[in-house]
């Protein structure tokens, strides 16, 4: 008996299963009549060589681009500059336009957001072709597309992305030169004005590692170098936002603070050029020469707007926004901002000795060179450090100064205490023969640093007595380690 009901219910759920396949089967039929699915069906091929113009409409607004002798420009403005990369792009998208799905009666245009296109694209090629784009978008992310042929196509997004442009976003930007050999940056403004030379092999400083100065008066004070190249990379590598004007008048000017900029910066640089001369090499090769000329890029800054700041190049009718950090930089740039903070930079090619005075005690360390002969008889030419006639590694410890980190700059700090440590330099130089660094006890954390007297920044205390005792032993019995 119980055998018998366990197989009537198994029939009846087998028949329930049958029903359900059936009728799962009529529902899928019925929609297929609105919908044939056909993998990357090509709706469109343009031929580039009749295209004569693209016509789009976007965001309230009707661009038509003309294309004439194969240049690329704005029906109502032969002047305005197009960019023809970007045309090109355009015209890239258009080569093949494949729909991966057809909606062969679709029931209400709304529902794919064609009642309200966000797109159309009018193509004036071999005929006239126009594509409707949605507003709204497939669950996988495809447009959907209309070209009045009552059907609806599921396109890749590409279609709509490329043509979501106003003509700002179509326009040729001017270049900014390389100026990589930069000479000088003079920044004039309501606020202050300045100049940062780049001079190499100067003489200005104790150590032509420094290369960046800031103009004081008729001296110059020490930048780092790091901080000064990048500040003067801003204008260098100076990228513009957008276009806002491509041909402002005097007016126009005016309403972007650019009749009286509120900074300018002139950019003195170098440009080399290899010039080709009438001479010719041993293979037949043309010899070049290079050729070097000054040149000045002029960039001005005016009024703040709510997504950066308007600028333009000197002398040019376009005026574009740039990031408004740029304009805070270069009118409230502060000298702290770009000064060195290094206790002390050394070369040791040009360094001849080092007098070092430490616990009472000073110890004179000479820098000579010898002839090395090794077991095969090679001969080398090695530089070591003589203390009293023996050998001492003082090396180590000159490289440990260098690399104490700033606990601070301290201007106008007065030193009044016996110093710690006082080393003095001598090195082949015109300039800075002779150069000293002391450090002085400032309190429980710190020393104070001065460099030939003037008092530059603070470090710690631990780390100079750590350096007192190492020295103390060097001085002291420590001689170059016995192979």
């Amino acid at each position: 008996m119980k055998r018998g009901k366990k197989l009537g219910l198994m029939v009846v759920f087998l028949l329930f299963l049958v029903g359900a396949t059936i009728l799962t089967r009529n529902m899928t039929a019925e929609v297929a009549t609105d919908v044939e699915e056909d993998t990357s069906i090509l709706l469109y091929t343009l031929d580039e060589e009749k295209l004569t113009a693209l016509t789009w409409e976007y965001g309230g607004e009707t661009i038509t681009l003309c294309k004439k002798n194969d240049e690329w420009m704005w029906e109502e403005d032969e002047n305005f500059p197009v960019n023809p990369t970007k045309a090109e792009n355009l015209v890239k998208v258009l080569d093949s336009v494949n729909a991966e799905l057809t909606i062969e009666k679709p029931d209400d245009p709304a529902q794919y957001g064609l009642d309200n296109p966000q797109c159309t694209i009018t193509v004036q090629a071999q005929e006239k072709t126009v594509f409707q784009i949605g507003t709204e978008k497939s669950m996988d992310g495809l447009s959907y597309l209309t070209m009045g042929d009552g059907k609806v196509y599921l396109v890749s997004s590409a279609l709509a992305d490329a043509f979501s442009a106003g003509l700002y976003d179509l326009v040729q930007k001017e270049s900014i030169p390389s100026m990589s050999q930069l000479d000088r940056m003079i920044v004039t403004s309501e606020v202050q004005e300045y100049e940062i030379d780049h001079i190499e092999d100067s003489g200005i400083a104790y150590t032509d590692s420094y290369e960046w100065f800031l103009k004081d008066g008729d001296g110059y004070l020490i930048l780092d170098n790091s901080l000064a190249s990048g500040f003067a990379d801003k204008i260098r590598n100076l990228a513009w936002q957008s276009c806002v004007e491509y041909q402002a008048d005097a007016d126009n000017l005016a309403s972007y603070g650019l009749d009286h900029p509120a900074a300018t910066v002139e950019m003195h640089y170098t440009q080399s050029t290899q010039v080709e001369t009438n001479l010719k090499a041993d293979d037949g090769d043309p010899i070049y020469e290079t050729v070097e000329e000054e040149k000045i890029f002029v960039l001005e800054i005016g009024d703040y707007a709510d997504s950066g700041c308007y600028a333009r190049i000197a002398g040019s009718s376009m005026v574009y926004l740039v990031s408004s950090s740029l304009s805070d930089d270069l009118l409230y740039m502060d000298y702290d901002d770009l000064r060195p903070d290094d206790v002390i930079l050394l070369d040791y090619s040009v360094l001849t000795g080092v007098e070092v005075t430490v616990e009472g005690q000073t110890a004179c360390f000479e820098k000579v060179s010898r002839a090395v002969t090794d077991d095969e008889e090679e001969t080398t030419v090695e530089t070591v450090y003589l203390l009293d006639g023996e050998e001492k590694e003082i090396e180590d410890i000159l490289r440990t100064v260098s690399s104490f980190v700033s606990a601070g700059f301290a201007d106008e700090v007065e030193a009044k205490r016996t110093p710690e440590i006082s080393f003095t330099f001598t090195q082949e130089s015109e300039t800075h023969p002779r150069f000293e660094l002391v450090f002085y006890p400032y309190d429980s954390s710190y020393c104070l640093v001065t460099l030939d007297g003037e008092s530059t920044v603070f470090v710690s205390r631990y780390d100079v007595e750590q350096l007192k005792d190492q020295l103390t032993e060097r001085i002291n019995g420590e001689t170059e380690t016995e192979e």
